[in-house]
């Protein structure tokens, strides 16, 4: 009776045994990251995926509500495929301000969650170009409607002010290098608004500074190709 135990015990061990090692011949997560570890509503979120093993992942995150869903499907790996870490990365956002769950699915059960906040980015009067050296600020005088005008970058060159929606362009501005032609820069203003307004442009390391000015109940643009 003590052999026969003896031999239940030592097949429950091999079987035990046995389990991690026919896990470890597919796959599972072992870690979910973010970049940046605190997005805003501006950043789009890189989502990390480190990954043990044989996985492969079909469609793009599904991004619902709170939680984004990321699904994944483990498989039996080739004889003599490498065994090992790698990571899968997805890019989602921007997103709304508030708490999201970030969830990989592995054969539609959960194979791992992270948990981040995004946070409110509060707008910007001034939209700083060619990394800083311009500083532009837009200030608005009308007697129909008072209004704040913020900024939003579009390229290092470029952007653009609105003053009541963020979606609602009302002025693009654009300074542009121009001094292997004539030895200045150049700025560039469309107006997409009848409403009074004053734009400051200040060059941060000449220290030269100019205003463009547009009446109310005008649509006016500007192109200076010698101030700085």
């Amino acid at each position: 009776m003590k052999m026969r135990h003896l031999a239940i015990s030592v097949t429950l061990t091999l079987l035990c045994a046995m389990a991690p090692a026919r896990a470890a011949a597919q796959g599972w997560v072992s870690g979910i990251a973010l970049l940046p570890s605190s997005p805003t509503t501006l950043d789009r979120v890189q989502i990390a995926v480190t990954v043990y093993g044989c996985v492969a992942f079909g469609q793009p995150p599904d991004v619902a509500a709170s939680t984004i869903r990321i699904d994944a499907s483990t498989y039996q790996c080739p004889p003599g495929a490498p065994f090992g870490v790698y990571v899968v990365r997805f890019v989602v956002g921007p997103l709304a301000a508030g708490s999201y769950t970030s969830t990989v699915y592995l054969d539609q059960s959960p194979g791992g969650s992270s948990d981040f906040a995004v946070t409110q980015e509060l707008p910007s009067p001034v939209l700083f170009l060619d990394q800083g050296r311009f500083q532009l600020t837009v200030t608005v005088h009308d007697p129909r409607t008072p209004a704040l005008a913020f900024a939003t970058p579009l390229s290092p060159e470029a952007g653009y002010f609105y003053f009541f929606d963020p979606a609602n362009v009302e002025l693009t501005v654009k300074v542009l290098d121009g001094r292997p032609v004539n030895g200045h820069f150049w700025v560039f203003v469309a107006s997409m608004t009848d409403l009074g307004f004053t734009l400051a442009v200040n060059d941060a390391i000449t220290n030269i500074s100019r205003t463009y000015v547009s009446p109310s109940s005008t649509n006016q643009n500007f192109i200076d190709l010698n101030t700085f």
